[in-house]
């Protein structure tokens, strides 16, 4: 299993319009998402000590993605989304690219779920 920690913090520079302009909320639901510049980190996948099943521990993945803030509450305002749909496809679109260009893993977008309220704590080494 794997998940994807979709973080923020406010060190990572806001998304910019093709213009160079930095974006809002309002922005973005009126000139869309299409030639949006957003910067993002994100680290190598480690492991996270898994829950039992059947008897015997599984190995569970996690990468964690770090946008600006702007760019994750908007990621988990339903209203937002529901208004532009195609958000929360692109962001994990950008996501998913960058995670096989760089770790060449690729991931499907089908097998997402969002899940907000998903807590894990520290990773194994």
């Amino acid at each position: 299993m794997k998940f994807l920690n979709m973080t923020s913090h406010k060190l990572v520079e806001m998304p910019v319009a093709h213009s160079g302009q930095k974006v809002t909320r309002d922005w973005i639901l009126t000139h869309g998402i299409a030639s949006l510049q957003v910067p993002f980190d994100m680290g190598s996948f480690r492991k996270v000590k898994g829950e039992r099943a059947e008897g015997a521990k599984h190995t569970t993945w996690c990468i964690d993605v770090v946008f600006n803030p702007l760019m994750v509450q908007l990621f988990v305002d339903d209203a937002f989304c529901n208004a532009m749909e195609s958000f929360r496809p692109w962001v994990i679109g950008l996501t998913l690219k960058r995670i096989e260009e760089s770790l060449n893993v690729k991931l499907e977008p089908s097998s997402i779920k969002l899940m907000k309220d998903f807590r894990y704590k520290a990773g194994a080494l």
